[in-house]
């Protein structure tokens, strides 16, 4: 039989053990940084068609924490960049004149690295107008353009409906051809969205993903969940 003094001394040793144990799980290791993951895209013109193609060449795309990481949209639209999951990315438009239509891009953009829809194929597709047809954007929508307010454009890659915890005024769909006053489509615009003082908000697609996105004024944001 096992002299209980020894017993005493091994029971007591484990104790230790899993205390030690029990303190290393529990002590908090710090969290890794964000994995960098490969995000593309394009940005094109508000009415570009596959029939009428229209990116928007030299856009800047540039990590909000960094701007020495970016890349500059081809003339097609296309963007790439290797950026931490989650980044914030600021869209900066070009200076030339548009390729294709009459007039130049003036409002800066903003996106987040999604790292589920990029992990789930998404594709990441923005919009852009000129000064000028930002001018017939709003007579449509009925209200004019507010650089105090924030803007979001959402692409759901398939017609859907969209929706918003943001007051704003009437959404503007493209169906693929045109823009309609609608809150459901290919494309849905948000104007004119009031900010709230998180500075986020809360997108929703009909059959799709509900995420949280940063606005800002004068800014549109682009959302491909």
């Amino acid at each position: 039989m096992e002299p209980r003094c020894h017993r005493y001394r091994t029971m007591h040793r484990l104790l230790v053990a899993l205390a030690v144990v029990g303190c290393g799980s529990s002590s908090g290791t710090p969290d890794a940084p964000p994995q960098d993951v490969f995000f593309t895209g394009e940005l094109v013109d508000w009415d570009s068609t596959s029939s009428k193609f229209c990116g928007v060449f030299e856009a800047s795309w540039q990590l909000h924490a960094d701007v020495t990481k970016r890349d500059l949209t081809s003339p097609n639209g296309r963007f790439e960049l290797t950026v931490p999951a989650g980044a914030q990315i600021d869209v900066v438009p070009p200076t030339a004149a548009s390729q294709c239509t009459a007039g130049s891009y003036a409002t800066r953009g903003l996106a987040v690295v999604d790292q589920a829809a990029i992990a789930r194929g998404a594709t990441f597709s923005a919009r852009l107008f000129t000064t000028a047809r930002r001018d017939t954007v709003f007579a449509a929508v009925g209200a004019p353009y507010s650089a105090a307010r924030a803007h979001v454009l959402v692409h759901t890659g398939a017609a859907a409906a969209v929706s918003t915890t943001a007051a704003h005024d009437a959404a503007q769909a493209w169906d693929g051809a045109a823009w309609t006053a609608s809150s459901t489509g290919v494309y849905v615009f948000l104007p004119n969205v009031t900010i709230p003082t998180s500075n986020t908000v809360t997108i929703s697609v009909a059959g799709g993903r509900t995420v949280e996105v940063p606005v800002a004024a004068d800014t549109i944001t682009y959302v491909s969940p």
